[in-house]
């Protein structure tokens, strides 16, 4: 059924990765980059980040990265939607500006919800029988 369709049948082990190609080098690319962040900070906060990077880099074999395969264009990325400034920023003008709007911010007031009024029994009632 699979030749009559044109589909190649791959016998291999579910669980074992060192039978599978692609599951090999994916776990050698994740190792890699968990070691070079491992440096910088905590590996757990850079798992998402690192997972994100290896959607997006395109695959060798493909010319294509995962992002693309699933959605069919290219992955816009934190950052990349961002363009750099072309313009000079003075930077004395800039914190004098940024000072300037802080010093401007009033804090809103607050609700005090624990200044109801509340009725103290008398000393009869606790003497009471």
């Amino acid at each position: 059924m699979a030749k009559h369709f044109g589909i190649q049948l791959n016998h291999k082990t579910t669980y074992n990765s060192k039978s599978n190609d692609l599951i090999e080098r994916f776990h050698r690319q994740l190792n890699a980059l968990l070691r070079a962040k491992i440096k910088c900070y905590d590996c757990l906060d850079a798992l998402p980040w690192i997972i994100l990077k290896l959607r997006s880099v395109p695959k060798e074999y493909l010319r294509l990265s995962s992002a693309e395969q699933v959605y069919g264009l290219t992955q816009t990325l934190p950052g990349e939607s961002v363009e750099p400034s072309t313009e000079d920023i003075c930077h004395n003008t800039f914190i004098k500006n940024l000072r300037e709007k802080i010093g401007s911010l009033v804090p809103k007031t607050m609700c005090n919800h624990g200044n109801h009024k509340f009725n103290i029994p008398s000393q009869d009632l606790f003497n009471a029988e």
